[in-house]
């Protein structure tokens, strides 16, 4: 995946994902800190009437089959994954998710990419939050 910096277009529909409260001591000083990811939905995410096309869908359905794939056989590595990114050691988690295959790229190698079930996540969760 790309990395490009560009200030998101607020027009559009986006997820925001974020962990929170990051908290370390410097000199004295308690210094709190929060990690965000915001994912902008290209343009050509919906169609002209606003559903996924079946496309979308497959893809994001593969991605769901293959991060169950790295749950079944690696639970414990996918732990501390989880583990690393929550506690903020990100290089770690970066390496972790290189080992087990769960890049965008790899995603997307095998019919899928992860930010379609990332979105798809986001939107179970705003739901059943309100349920």
């Amino acid at each position: 995946m790309e990395n490009q910096t560009r200030e998101p277009d607020i027009q559009n529909p986006h997820i925001v994902i974020g962990l929170a409260g990051f908290v370390q001591t410097v000199d004295g000083f308690a210094i709190s800190t929060n990690r965000v990811l915001r994912i902008q939905l290209p343009e050509d995410f919906t169609t002209a009437q606003g559903l996924l096309t079946s496309g979308e869908i497959t893809r994001i359905g593969r991605d769901f089959e293959l991060l169950a794939q790295v749950l079944r056989e690696n639970p414990s590595r996918f732990a501390e994954l989880l583990e690393a990114s929550i506690q903020n050691r990100v290089d770690e988690a970066k390496r972790i998710a290189r080992e087990l295959r769960l890049t965008e790229e790899d995603f997307k190698r095998h019919g899928g990419g992860v930010l379609g079930a990332v979105g798809a996540i986001g939107s179970i969760a705003d739901v059943t939050s309100l349920a």
